[in-house]
């Protein structure tokens, strides 16, 4: 009999059952570090309390996840126009908050105004984004730490005058590659055009309509997301956040309507009384000796010298 390698799994240990049959508890992402990063552009005015109430349950939907799954998460906000503005730089944990936020605090951050530095701000924040997380790695050697992004914004670049989104895309597929989640939420435009350019995955792109009750949904869709990603979990966008991002409406098709058995073509609406079949004559019924061995009569008009057959006359 021959011997085989048996290679060790590493993560045997986290899915073999135990000796009473049961699967060992989940392990969950021990700290998450986000990155948020908000466009507050003069064409987000119309946005601005969407925006501002997306974050504040952005915020609040981390502090439930860092509760249900004992995960310390640190989250650090950055609101653009022409400058970048940055709300907690050095990545504090949700737990020390003071959640919900005041709408003071968030129309001081996200009252629109300007012009669009998207590129620049990205390529700073993720930067900033990845030595924090080479920095929280290097202090919590043997955890299982995650990093994540979310970027909102609704008009193309104007203002960027460093970095080109080249650059952005080769930071960014680094980071994908150290398992960074990312979305990429915007409007006006085609988000996963846009997401592209910047190294961001169509899977993680989502386009969303420039109105309160799409822009609410889009962020609704993006935390959802983002926490399956955080645990570890498939995280493209489906085909419903796409619809519901856009206002499209998901109403399903009516069922088609039955047919009777022996009306054919015959229908009628679901719950109303079956018609009665129509009237038929019925086909007079041949006996089973009759034989059609004798030759039919051939019409007159083809009988033979007749016009229309050929015996050796004009055809």
């Amino acid at each position: 009999m021959t011997k085989t390698n048996q290679i060790p799994l590493s993560c045997l240990h986290r899915v073999k059952r135990t000796a009473n049959a049961g699967r060992p508890a989940h392990v969950a992402t021990d700290i998450l570090v986000c990155e948020f990063v908000v466009d507050r552009s003069g064409s987000m005015q119309s946005l601005v309390p969407t925006t501002k109430r997306g974050v504040q349950d952005a915020l609040l939907a981390k502090l439930q996840f860092a509760r249900r799954h004992g995960t310390k998460v640190l989250v650090s906000i950055t609101a653009f126009d022409s400058t970048a503005e940055t709300w907690q730089a050095d990545y504090v944990d949700v737990e020390s908050l003071p959640l919900p936020l005041s709408d003071a605090r968030l129309s001081e951050l996200f009252n629109a105004r300007l012009y669009t530095r998207l590129t620049d701000t990205l390529m700073e924040r993720m930067h900033a984004l990845g030595r924090k997380l080479l920095a929280v790695r290097a202090a919590n050697p043997g955890k299982l730490i995650k990093g994540e992004a979310t970027i909102c914004t609704d008009g193309a670049d104007n203002m960027s005058r460093q970095w080109k989104p080249a650059d952005v895309c080769t930071v960014i597929e680094k980071m994908r590659g150290d398992g960074v989640h990312f979305a990429f939420l915007a409007a006006n435009q085609d988000a996963i055009t846009t997401a592209g350019q910047y190294g961001i995955p169509a899977a993680q792109a989502l386009t969303f309509t420039a109105e309160p009750a799409t822009t609410a949904a889009a962020f609704r869709c993006a935390r959802t997301q983002a926490a399956r990603g955080a645990s570890g979990l498939p995280s493209a966008y489906t085909a419903m956040h796409r619809q519901v991002s856009v206002g499209a409406a998901l109403a399903p098709s009516p069922p088609p309507s039955p047919t009777p058995r022996g009306h054919r073509g015959a229908t009628w609406a679901v719950g109303q009384p079956v018609p009665p079949p129509p009237h038929r004559r019925r086909r007079p019924h041949l006996p089973v000796n009759v034989a059609f061995a004798a030759p039919l009569p051939m019409p007159a008009a083809h009988q033979p010298g007749g016009r229309g057959v050929s015996h050796g006359g004009a055809y």
